[in-house]
């Protein structure tokens, strides 16, 4: 943790002290995109390991389409996801139905 705090304290003394030099709107703009990059990829590793259903994947595009349209409270939004999937559980299920588990021996 302590490199990663001396890191951002770094670059937000420089952004602070120099935020305003061409070369280091420069920087920061590279940053962003390496960053944005990152967080991209890290939301895709989760989501192929999360989303396995069809169910699972639709109350995803719902509930950003929820967010993105619709505004509502973010908290109220968990709650109704969190009832359907109390009220729903093997329509997000991991496993799908047709499967066969193999057997212990």
């Amino acid at each position: 943790m302590l490199p990663s705090y001396l890191s951002i304290s770094l670059l937000s003394f420089l952004y602070l002290r120099y935020g305003q030099t061409p070369a280091l709107e420069g920087f920061f703009f590279g940053l962003k995109c390496a960053v944005l990059s990152i967080v991209l990829e890290a939301l895709l590793r989760v989501a192929r390991r999360a989303l396995v259903s069809i169910s699972a994947r639709a109350l995803a595009l719902a509930s950003f389409m929820a967010l993105f349209f619709l505004n509502p409270p973010f908290p109220l939004l968990i709650v109704g996801a969190g009832l359907l999937g109390y009220f729903a559980p093997l329509a997000f299920s991991s496993t799908p139905k047709n499967s066969a588990l193999p057997e212990q021996t």
